[in-house]
This record gives structure tokens, sequence and C-alpha cells, in this order.
């Protein structure tokens, strides 16, 4: 005889042999073991690459055999993830920079296998603010000269003038290079106030700052 064994532990087989009124028995011990845990691949993150105040979507791998069957999933390795349990988690809030090292550990039954993946957490760039404004006009055109602190990290400014304080009426923008904190906007119509903000732009487009508080100015007539 035989049979499929569906969990591991130590099994008995018991045979009784009889013949003309005498009996003998026979017991064996086998030990069935679980097949072994395979966890192939590497977990990953989403996004790679997150801001600070920004959460990180961690997976495990989705490729596990073996074992008993039944899968947990344990998460270490930094604040933001420990204790955390599941296929797949979402972290807490990071609230500082560089890279972050989430680790999963697959069990099962008695048997266990980790697997760890990086992600990067930014910080945007600073926000700039408009510090002068100034309107002025010859012969019937206006210009309104303007300048803006320069911040830690960019690699440009883009500025934006528009009719409104809302930025969707005549809207013009406008990139300067990096370091470059000064700006004309020239042929302006006369008497006709004008809204500017401004913002840091970076090498990697996420840490681009906030736009600035609006500053507007209107030209004389």
């Amino acid at each position: 005889v035989s049979k499929i064994y569906e969990s591991s532990g130590l099994k008995y087989a018991t045979v009784r042999v009889s013949s003309g009124g005498i009996t003998r028995q026979c017991t064996v011990e086998v030990e069935v073991i679980n097949q072994p845990l395979v966890v192939d691949g590497i977990c990953s993150a989403s996004p790679n690459t997150a801001l600070t105040g920004s959460t990180i979507q961690w997976s495990a791998p989705t490729a596990v055999s073996g074992g008993t069957g039944s899968y947990t999933y344990a998460w270490s390795g930094h604040p933001e993830v420990n204790a955390k349990t599941g296929q797949t988690i979402t972290s807490n809030a990071y609230t500082s920079t560089g890279t972050k090292v989430a680790t999963v550990s697959v069990t099962s039954g008695n048997q266990s296998i980790s697997k760890s993946c990086p992600a990067d957490v930014v910080a945007p760039v600073p926000t700039p603010e408009i510090t002068s404004i100034t309107p002025s006009a010859s012969c019937g055109v206006g210009t309104i000269n303007l300048a803006w602190n320069n911040v830690a990290g960019e690699n440009g400014y883009t500025l934006q003038r528009a009719t409104n304080s809302t930025f969707t009426d005549n809207l013009v923008s406008v990139t300067k290079s990096a370091d470059v904190v000064t700006h004309s906007a020239t042929e302006l119509s006369l008497g006709v106030k004008y809204f500017f903000r401004v913002r840091a732009t970076a090498t990697n487009a996420l840490q681009n700052s906030a736009w600035s508080d609006e500053r507007d100015a209107t030209t004389a007539n």
C-alpha cells in the first residue's frame, strides 16, 4: 500500500500478519518532510524614488513555491516598514532622505528565506521667493523687472507671468539658467496688472520646488 501525505512529521504504519493462530506485528516509523521553500526573484519598490513626506509600496517576490504551501511575509529594514506583514505593504511616510532597504522574510513551516530591495528618498529643492518687482514704462510699452533669491540644489528656474492670479489668462513661461535670479518682462501693455511666480528646477524633475508666493505689479499708463 502507499499514501500521499499532505503534512510533515513522523508517520507510523503497522502491519499485522496472522496465520494458523499466530500473529506477528511490525511498526515502521517514517519522517515526512516538506519540499524545500523556493523564493525566486527580488522584492520591488514603487516608486523607486520618492519625496520625503510620501509613502512607498513594497512588494515581495510572487514566484514562491515549496514548503507547506502556505506562506507568511514579514518586513524589516527601517522604521517605516518594520513589523508590517503581507505580500505587498505600504510604508509609513518617509521623513528622511537616503537609500532605504527593505527586507521581506518569506516563511513556510519551519523554513524561511529573506529578500531585500532598495528605494531612494529625496527632498525637493527649496522654494524661492520673489524679492523685488519694479514696473516702469517707456515709449508706450511697459517693463517689469524682477529678482528672487537663489536656492541650493537648483539647476535653473521657471518664471510664469499671467494677467490673473490663477495663472490661466495670457500665461507666459520663461526658463532661466542655474544661478540666474533676475528677469525683465518687456513689451507689456500699459495699465495692466501682471502676476508673477517662480519655482526652482532640479536635475530630477521630481525634486522641482513648489511655486513661490505670487507677486503682482501694474504697468504705468
